[in-house]
């Protein structure tokens, strides 16, 4: 699928706040990254707001997933359809042909560009020549055989003429740049210049980013509905909260101290086998049901109080949690790897329960936190 790393909507970003917003997006943990960008959420309309709260907005380029299209299709039963353009490599060699002809000449392409076809991968990919010879461009006929007939033919067409150009938009790319700035430009900031190429491509087209964005969304909405899957459309990031909400009136803080000496277990102890604390002691239910209110409640009624603190016995990483999401199973509060680079934003309660330290022993809870 081409890239989607297009602002859309009423966002105001430029170049300049996308380069600083993935700088800051590139210091958070690997597990905060992966996490964010699994999850989809409304586009920030300013830097400020998305640096404000990253883990709640998106910012195309930046955090804003884009393999959901992938994943419905894999998991949508497909069909023969006749009059399938892409039924072998031929006939996708002869589909493809005029598309690129007709772009390269959009975009003022000197080389002779050439194509080729296999049945994996992705969709689309262009493979430049260092020494100047002819650039291929390479397509997943089978991806495109299996997407045929599951969408609209408009939403097909412009999908297949969108992975051309975008692909074409890099051999201007190229040309412009030369070789060695090309690859220079790529590595250092691959984000923006996968941007660009999107850029160029929705000229090329008489389109909009937005138009291609919405087209995309639209595509794996129908493929899930058409898959059966019990998955979700693409999970979504926990909202903003809302200006008011009907929870339970916010906790002191000697209220908290007191509902955390009550889980503090008599005779601690560590299940046989993994050394794990019992799942009881590790998140007792009295403080799970308080980190979920702290999650409900609005910015203005939370406590920001940090209620239970998780550490890794045999290394320097700890985990000091406010907020619990059950919906998509996260935490949220203040993630210090030991690296340090600490910072506020979502990790795993799957994770966190799994993982290990250094020397094999599991994370555990610090039963005599105080918070």
């Amino acid at each position: 699928m081409p890239n989607r790393s297009q602002i859309r909507g009423e966002s105001e970003i430029t170049s300049k706040d996308l380069k600083q917003a993935r700088d800051a997006h590139m210091l958070r943990s690997v597990t905060a990254r992966r996490t964010d960008e699994s999850m989809k959420a409304s586009i920030a309309g300013s830097l400020d707001a998305w640096l404000a709260n990253p883990n709640r907005l998106d910012l195309p380029g930046v955090d804003y997933p884009g393999k959901a299209l992938y994943e419905a299709l894999e998991k949508t039963a497909k069909k023969s359809v006749p009059g399938n353009p892409f039924l072998d490599s031929g006939a996708a060699k002869d589909a493809i042909q005029p598309i690129l002809d007709k772009y390269r000449k959009e975009l003022g392409i000197r080389a002779e560009v050439k194509v080729s076809t296999v049945n994996r991968g992705h969709p689309a990919r262009v493979i430049q020549q260092r020494d100047g010879g002819s650039p291929v461009v390479r397509f997943n006929y089978q991806h495109f055989q299996d997407l045929y007939g599951l969408i609209d033919e408009n939403t097909f067409n412009t999908y297949v003429e969108y992975a051309v150009s975008h692909e074409v938009a890099h051999i201007q790319q190229r040309e412009e740049l030369g070789w060695k700035e090309y690859r220079a430009s790529s590595k250092r900031d691959h984000n923006g210049f996968e941007l660009d190429a999107d850029l160029r491509a929705c000229k090329a087209m008489g389109t909009t980013p937005e138009a291609i964005v919405g087209m995309i969304d639209g595509a794996e909405k129908k493929l899930l509905a058409l898959s059966n899957s019990p998955i979700k459309e693409l999970e979504e990031k926990p909202p903003l909260p809302e200006p008011v909400r009907a929870v339970a009136e916010k906790p002191s803080l000697v209220e908290l101290r007191a509902l955390h000496s009550e889980v503090v277990p008599e005779k601690p102890r560590t299940l046989s086998g993994s050394g794990k604390q019992p799942e009881e002691h590790w998140l007792p239910p009295q403080l799970e049901e308080e980190l979920i209110k702290e999650w409900n409640r609005s910015e203005d009624e939370k406590t920001g109080v940090a209620l239970v603190k998780y550490f890794t016995p045999d290394g320097s990483a700890s985990w000091y949690l406010s907020e619990y999401y059950p919906d998509d199973d996260v935490f949220y509060g203040y993630c210090d790897m030991g690296t340090g680079f600490p910072e506020l934003g979502y990790v795993s309660r799957k994770e966190l329960r799994d993982n290990v330290g250094k020397m094999g022993l599991p994370i555990e809870r610090d039963y005599y936190f105080t918070p």
